[in-house]
């Protein structure tokens, strides 16, 4: 069988072009699977880091309400500690107490609302590593 020399060319340059379009198809792709590779590696230090800060609040959160209800502590320093826990939270969730029986109910509403403040503690670590605040 006799090959045409035209029609060699026109094949090398058609195989050619092949290889080129596939070399680039791969490269693009290699490129792809590396930039979702350091997304995820990325999203995982921040994870880390939130988790990190997390941690460290909600032991700084536990350090406060202990205090609150503990009743070895004077009404004021508890009634200072509500204050402080409510600007931790950044929100007035907890009663201002100046009476006895007033720091009895914020202790009653500490035990029932934790997971909400668990909740809003994980929101401000979130925001506290994406904004750095």
């Amino acid at each position: 069988m006799v090959i045409k020399k035209k029609t060699l060319i026109i094949v090398c340059i058609f195989i050619a072009v092949i290889v080129i379009f596939g070399a680039i198809a791969t490269v693009k792709y290699v490129q792809k699977s590396n930039q979702k590779k350091e997304e995820i590696v990325q999203q995982e230090r921040i994870n880390r880091a939130v988790d990190r800060e997390y941690k460290q609040l909600v032991r700084e959160y536990d350090n406060i309400v202990g205090i609150i209800l503990d009743s070895q502590y004077s009404l004021s320093l508890r009634c200072e500690y509500v204050r402080k826990l409510n600007d931790f939270l950044g929100d007035k969730l907890y009663p201002i107490c100046t009476q006895p029986w007033e720091i009895n109910d914020c202790m009653d509403s500490l035990k029932y609302n934790r997971e909400r403040d668990l909740q809003i503690i994980r929101c401000n670590a979130l925001i506290k590593i994406s904004f750095g605040n």
